[in-house]
């Protein structure tokens, strides 16, 4: 992701960053995280520190912690989606796979995802409005 991240800065492509910043870590695996995190503000020219709460910058949505971890914390709903997905679409281990489904189930339940999400897509598609 920072190397495709920065190629599209170098040449003005628009492009936007959602990561989880994995604070929540084994000790051992902190100074990694710490020194990506810190990778990719840099590209988005951010300096809010390596480990900031759940932000949306112009460029970037860094999740405090592990993102399903964070989603399973602040919506009800999200934990027992993500069950309902890996059952009927057996995604398995695959969280990639697994977020997608999941997001799809939400909609077609008609459960309005957690505000974190909608006010992402509406980040994305500010930016994406004014690029054009």
């Amino acid at each position: 992701m920072i190397n495709y991240a920065r190629f599209c800065k170098m040449f003005g492509i628009p492009f936007f960053l959602i990561f989880d910043s994995d604070s929540n870590a084994k000790p051992e695996e902190l100074s990694d995280h710490k020194e990506k995190n810190r990778w990719l503000l840099d590209i988005c020219d951010s300096r809010i520190g390596e480990f900031p709460p759940t932000t949306i910058g112009d460029c970037f949505c860094i999740i405090e912690e592990e993102y399903e971890e964070y989603l399973r914390k602040i919506d009800p709903d999200y934990k027992s989606i993500e069950d309902e997905a890996s059952r009927e679409y057996g995604a398995g281990g695959k969280k990639g796979i697994r977020g997608r489904f999941t997001a799809s189930l939400y909609g077609e339940k008609g459960i309005s995802p957690p505000k974190i999400i909608k006010d992402l897509i509406k980040a994305i598609y500010d930016k994406r409005s004014s690029s054009i």
